[in-house]
């Protein structure tokens, strides 16, 4: 297959919905001042997915500079990355692989990749079935496509959709990063077009993907004690697993395996 390298700088069943239960005991893993658990979940089921694989990250964004997600990142092992963004200035600094394109007409041939990731970037998606589409379109027989995203009915994310309506764009952009520690040319419009569980797995297979889940990963925020009694439903992100043709067994006993290794379940 040929791939112009220098355009690009250098079995589950399908709609299963589960709960990957990831809560964090007091005093869990932290970083910067902010737990950041699910990422660490998402980081590590990529990191069993991408070994030796061709691996394309839509929204790849700035580089990650959180050192223990950095950490899980040099263990990935992939045959060969590329980075996609349509936001030139996140790609400004970044010397691995990256090209700056629109998600819904992905600039790759077609079965080329063997993994399409994408973290908190369909939340921003205005056509996700499209982008789903490609996704499949690029993948070759054995792919899977990994989507960590926010849902919709978050607590947090009701709240700031509540206060958008009495605040202008600019003041809202300004307090959603100094309460996320974001830059303000970070904070990028939201859709959450398929930002629930069953949303988003109908979208995935409508786009022709055959076998996979649609889980929830618990968000480690503050208070505790507010944490301890909110359904998972209001307090987790959606992390989708997909196959464009059902895995062998083997491969799926290593990721539930990698699942519980990484999910601590009990509460102190």
């Amino acid at each position: 297959m040929n791939v112009n390298h220098g355009a690009i700088r250098e079995h589950t069943q399908a709609g299963t919905c589960g709960s990957l239960n990831c809560s964090i005991p007091r005093g869990g893993p932290r970083e910067g001042g902010g737990l950041i658990w699910n990422q660490r979940t998402f980081y590590e089921l990529l990191r069993v997915m991408v070994r030796g694989q061709r691996w394309l990250e839509i929204g790849c964004g700035r580089l990650v500079k959180s050192p223990e997600l950095a950490r899980v990142r040099e263990k990935f092992g992939e045959a060969f990355y590329v980075g996609m963004d349509i936001d030139r200035p996140s790609l400004i600094g970044r010397r691995d692989r990256v090209v700056e394109a629109d998600a819904v007409a992905l600039p790759f041939p077609d079965s080329y990749f063997g993994v399409v990731s994408a973290d908190m970037v369909f939340e921003h998606l205005s056509d996700p079935a499209q982008v789903l589409r490609e996704c499949w379109r690029v993948l070759g027989e054995d792919g899977v496509v990994i989507i960590h995203t926010s849902c919709a009915s978050h607590y947090l994310l009701t709240m700031g959709r509540g206060l958008s309506h009495f605040m202008s764009n600019n003041a809202y952009r300004r307090a959603v990063a100094k309460f996320t520690g974001r830059r303000e040319e970070d904070i990028f419009p939201t859709w959450y077009r398929v930002n629930t569980r069953a949303r988003l797995a109908k979208a995935i297979e409508s786009a022709g993907f055959k076998a996979g889940m649609v889980a929830l990963t618990e968000t480690p925020n503050r208070p505790a004690w507010l944490m301890r009694w909110l359904p998972h439903s209001i307090k987790s992100s959606l992390l989708a697993v997909y196959f464009k043709c059902p895995p062998p067994p083997p491969l799926v006993r290593q990721i539930h395996e990698s699942r519980a290794e990484h999910s601590p379940v009990d509460r102190q």
